[in-house]
């Protein structure tokens, strides 16, 4: 009897024991067999920025220094962590391609917003900023570092909008050539990577045009504003009951 009672004690002190959800479970699989697994707000993210330059611009110096900022605030002041990707400088536009987890790149796209709005008109970095591209949970990053380089090209003082058949065609080209340029970056030497960065148009051909990206940028269509694209998702979640989309109204609920 004493036995019975024994065993049953130790069958309900098992089912009271804290057990492993099945993320969890999954979770120490993959770690064992050496595989990332990802916590709150780590999944990898890239995410592909063009910035309509505040003034023309003959370096990369101002522009680079000041993504470089940007990151140090996000990685000192909201604990952020390393961030991969590239700066390149136009004379009149920049491209930047930045990786890091979702939490970060969102606190740098904040943070880039909010430094752009309180900014007085004559003080600002960047003019228009749009969003060509944002994805999550990217298999691997593209770049090994962040980098900045400046590509000269000729200039104009009126660009045209790219044409609305072909929005969709030139942004996710601008997107698969920045892909390249990352693999084909982290197949070099350091030494080569340097060499390759002070002259890419000659080293990656299939760069972007600044004409194309000035087109993408004055365009009234296609890829999302900043603002735009932070209004989306970043914005509180508001969530719509089904209960809530009749009418009259059904009698709140009242909660002894």
């Amino acid at each position: 009897m004493a036995a019975e009672e024994s065993v049953l004690v130790e069958d309900v002190e098992s089912l009271e024991a804290p057990r492993q959800s099945l993320l969890e479970v999954v979770q120490e699989k993959l770690a064992a067999k050496g595989l990332r697994t990802h916590g709150p707000g780590s999944i990898p993210a890239r995410t592909l920025l063009v910035c309509e330059n505040g003034e023309r611009v003959t370096s990369k110096d101002m522009v680079a220094g000041f993504w470089e900022e940007l990151l140090s605030f996000v990685r000192d002041e909201l604990d952020g962590g390393e961030a991969t990707g590239i700066v390149l400088v136009y004379p009149d536009c920049t491209l930047v391609v930045l990786e890091a987890s979702t939490r970060q790149v969102m606190d740098v796209l904040r943070k880039l917003d909010e430094v752009l709005v309180e900014a007085a008109p004559e003080e600002q970095m960047f003019g228009a900023v749009k969003v060509l591209a944002s994805t999550e949970d990217t298999p691997c990053a593209a770049y090994a570092s962040f980098e900045a380089a400046y590509v000269n090209s000729a200039t104009a003082e009126f660009y045209e909008a790219e044409e609305a058949e072909n929005l969709v065609k030139s942004t996710s080209g601008v997107n698969l050539a920045m892909l390249k340029l990352g693999s084909k970056l982290g197949s070099m030497g350091r030494g080569e990577t340097g060499q390759a960065l002070h002259n890419l148009m000659g080293a990656f051909p299939e760069l972007p045009m600044m004409q194309s990206l000035m087109g993408l940028l004055v365009s009234e269509d296609g890829a999302p504003t900043l603002g735009e694209f932070l209004d989306i998702y970043d914005a509180a979640l508001d969530i719509d009951l089904d209960s809530e989309n009749v009418w009259p109204m059904p009698p709140p609920l009242k909660f002894l």
